[in-house]
């Protein structure tokens, strides 16, 4: 779900900014698995998403209804966290739980 953009010598990744029409439950599933971060204690959600700016993050907050926080990370990179709503951690289980590894439920925290 990026591309991967070739600049003189490195590559960088973009999120396209039609992500929200490419972007779908199976891919939310994916996401989880690989990148997402679990506060268990404190029953927090986050992506730490360090590679992308808050405008390519913004196109992704409008998926699936999913209330989200926007939270700034290292400010002088601009370079943020998806951090999700403790009410839409229901939604999130409904959306992504038939995508879902066994061995990857503990990160929806149960």
């Amino acid at each position: 779900m990026v591309w991967i953009i070739k600049k003189k010598f490195f590559f960088i990744k973009k999120i396209p900014l039609n992500i929200a029409n490419i972007f779908k439950e199976i891919s939310l599933a994916y996401w989880i698995m690989v990148i997402l971060t679990l506060m268990v204690e404190l029953r927090l959600f986050y992506f730490v998403l360090n590679l992308f700016s808050k405008k390519e993050l913004q196109s992704l907050l409008s998926s699936f209804g999913i209330k989200t926080i926007l939270k700034i990370r290292n400010k002088e990179k601009d370079r943020y966290r998806i951090r999700f709503s403790k009410t839409s951690v229901a939604l999130i289980k409904e959306l992504v739980m038939p995508y879902m590894h066994k061995d990857f439920l503990y990160k929806l925290g149960d």
